[in-house]
């Protein structure tokens, strides 16, 4: 186990883990949706950049732990998701995005240029590009991501943040 592991709380790691996984859960949903061999490439490395930044939180954890906190953000992410389900893709990936947005500003979390999760939000907003000019989405996305972020909150995560 290396250090980092050793003084990360559960509550940490899971929070690590949230947004890969709801991304997770998100590019999942967009798989029937990808029309090109291009956009079908672009979804699996998302897929595969999110995979990876979900398992880095607790790859060098215990195995009774590792299972655990797994456990535990499949149960969170499968909640949080509800606020989510029957929007249109471009609102849920706009709304992850503001969500993290807001979280990287007030200095709750860190994304590193380079990670897994950095690499495949890059990849995500590029795709979602062709939505700046929606106000009326950008807002309504903007309200989902701010109750996004109340759910987490009220659920114990990022209280300390924004």
């Amino acid at each position: 186990m290396t250090i980092a592991a050793m003084w990360r709380t559960d509550r940490q790691i899971v929070e690590a883990m949230l947004f890969p996984a709801l991304t997770l859960s998100f590019l999942h949903s967009q798989a029937e949706c990808q029309n090109t061999d291009e956009e079908k490439a672009s979804l699996q490395r998302c897929i595969e950049q999110c995979q990876i930044a979900l398992r880095e939180p607790i790859n060098d954890l215990d195995d009774h732990r590792h299972d655990k906190l797994g456990r535990r953000v499949m149960r969170e992410s499968e909640a949080l998701t509800d606020l989510l389900d029957g929007r249109a893709g471009a609102h849920v990936g706009l709304a992850l995005y503001y969500a993290l947005e807001e979280l990287l500003r007030s200095g709750a979390i860190e994304l590193w240029e380079g990670s897994a999760y950095a690499n495949a939000m890059t990849e995500v907003l590029e795709s979602l590009g062709a939505y700046d000019g929606e106000p009326r989405l950008q807002a309504a996305a903007q309200k989902t991501a701010r109750r996004l972020l109340g759910a987490m909150r009220q659920r114990g995560y990022f209280v300390g943040g924004a």
